[in-house]
């Protein structure tokens, strides 16, 4: 009896101070190093498709209330573009993004998702060809594991999604209104791991 009540008040212990380190933490800033898969974008001339390649994010989260926090994210990858599966030229991807995350619990250990919105820049490393700037989105979640009160550890999968084309459209009637959106873009995913220092 005494072992079980020394295990509970040990836990208990144990999940306040978790709790309690947690409530400190302002912001956090990660480093986080992937592989960033995928990305064909399909025209009446042929695809276009983009290398699997090393992803390196920076990312700033900062508290807002209990589960939620304001996220902002930077993501890079260097990689080729191919056009009918013959390399056109080397190009670098950056991600400027805004959103928020959710987690779940506030302790060691704690799940969350997170959606961003924000622009990717194409950026050619051939002169023959120019940069291009669009609207783009993230959908993601992970874990984030706090060994310690300042240091954590984040690992996290994401869908990147670039609107390459789009329209909207508006119409209305004697029977009423209706709209459409279409549009084609590059579909990316990235799993990265990295560092967390707690502010």
């Amino acid at each position: 009896m005494n072992r079980v009540i020394l295990l509970v008040l040990t836990m208990t212990l144990c999940l306040g101070t978790a709790t309690a380190d947690a409530q400190r933490r302002k912001a956090e800033i990660a480093v986080l190093g992937g592989w960033q898969f995928g990305g064909t974008i399909s025209t009446f001339e042929g695809d276009y498709s983009i290398k699997d390649a090393l992803a390196i994010t920076g990312v700033v989260d900062i508290n807002l209330r209990p589960g939620a926090q304001l996220e902002l994210m930077y993501d890079w990858q260097g990689t080729q573009v191919d056009f009918r599966g013959a390399k056109l030229f080397d190009a670098d991807l950056h991600y400027f993004q805004i959103g928020g995350l959710g987690y779940a619990g506030r302790g060691k250990v704690e799940p969350f998702g997170v959606g961003t919105l924000g622009l990717t820049y194409i950026n050619p490393k051939d002169s023959q060809f120019s940069g291009t700037t669009r609207f783009s989105f993230t959908l993601g979640g992970g874990v984030k594991v706090f060994p310690t009160e300042r240091i954590g550890l984040r690992f996290e999968g994401r869908l990147m999604m670039t609107v390459i084309e789009g329209a909207l459209g508006l119409g209305c009637g004697t029977g009423g209104c209706s709209g459409s959106v279409w549009g084609w873009g590059l579909a990316q995913g990235v799993v990265s791991a990295g560092l967390i220092l707690a502010l």
